[in-house]
């Protein structure tokens, strides 16, 4: 099998996990970012700059997404003030960082 090398301009990220409610159960979830897709080299010079963080990271790459719900469970729309919410989320800025970066680049065949 050959390898074709294409410039894709954006992937979609698939976002999972789980959150405890108030009585400590966890609560599954999941959504997906639509992100902008780096080269290696983007990534490497992003992950060098020390004065970046994992949130400031995810502001330049993330676009849109799909499946996310406020509370009333109406879709929100995404803009910078309600992905501002979703990055406040104790832990959610991490997971979806690990999941960009797990999802982004090529993996071994099995």
């Amino acid at each position: 099998m050959t390898f074709r090398l294409t410039s894709y301009k954006t992937i979609l990220v698939k976002v999972s996990g789980s959150i405890k409610d108030e009585k400590g159960e966890s609560q599954q979830f999941s959504f997906s970012l639509v992100c902008k897709r780096l080269t290696q080299s983007e990534i490497d010079e992003a992950l060098a700059n020390k004065s970046e963080s994992v949130k400031d990271f995810l502001r330049k790459v993330v676009q849109d997404w799909d499946g996310v719900l406020d509370e009333e469970g109406v879709s929100m729309v995404f803009g910078p003030e309600t992905f501002e919410k979703v990055l406040d989320e104790p832990g959610l800025r991490t997971v979806c960082f690990n999941e960009y970066m797990s999802q982004i680049g090529a993996v071994p065949k099995n």
